[in-house]
């Protein structure tokens, strides 16, 4: 029997856009978690959620940037850069408890002014402007993982679940029809949350076929 989750997860694929609409579909418009993500404007719409912009694409981008920075241009994203990495240090020392849970609040209020001073500006080159205006808009949710050591400071672990996906995608894997598509999407959906909430995903297959009504996503067995 289809869970709950695979008929959520199937809805959304059934439409093609990228929209807020497809995101609810999934996760609920009153999603109060943690979302770790790349600056898809659509998140932003998750306003009861906690947000943390994924350092990761942060630094890939103004290393871009700086690849292509010539003479004075190169200082703004050097300085995005040491930001980034001195946050990304001090998360190392705390854990390895050489920092406290006092000293990376203090540290993530220090970085999040030296930011807004670093974007508060105008700059002639358009890339730059673009960035700096990113940075200005998310500034509270680049250290997020300061102020909250249990979160990632990238969204690794989601790309790293989906990769065997694309992978699958791009050599066919049943995904030249809607139908072979949303199949096995639904049930690697499945799989992963099991596999996270550490729940055999052969037990609660088979639960779920056994089921004669639909049961809620990792009821607890007996």
């Amino acid at each position: 029997m289809e869970s709950r989750l695979g008929r959520r997860t199937g809805d959304a694929l059934r439409d093609r856009s990228r929209g807020f609409d497809v995101a609810a579909g999934v996760l609920g418009e009153e999603y109060s978690g943690v979302l770790i993500h790349d600056g898809w404007a659509v998140y932003d719409r998750f306003t009861n959620a906690t947000h943390q912009q994924c350092v990761a694409h942060v630094l890939r981008r103004a290393h871009d940037l700086l690849e292509v920075a010539t003479r004075g241009a190169v200082i703004f994203p050097r300085a995005v850069i040491e930001l980034l990495q001195h946050a990304l240090t001090a998360r190392d020392e705390f854990r390895k408890r050489k920092q406290t849970r006092a000293a990376l609040r203090e540290l993530a209020d220090e970085l999040t002014t030296k930011l807004r001073v670093l974007t508060c500006f105008r700059r002639a080159n358009p890339d730059h402007e673009r960035f700096a205006k990113h940075l200005e808009r998310h500034a509270t949710e680049l250290f997020t993982f300061r102020r909250l050591p249990h979160v990632e400071a990238t969204n690794d672990r989601a790309e790293q679940a989906i990769r065997p996906s694309v992978v699958n995608r791009k050599v066919w894997g049943g995904n030249r029809t809607d139908t072979g598509a949303q199949h096995p999407s639904i049930l690697t959906s499945v799989l992963l949350t099991c596999e996270q909430l550490l729940r055999n995903p052969l037990d609660f297959l088979a639960q779920a076929r056994r089921a004669t009504h639909s049961i809620p996503l990792f009821a607890p067995t007996r």
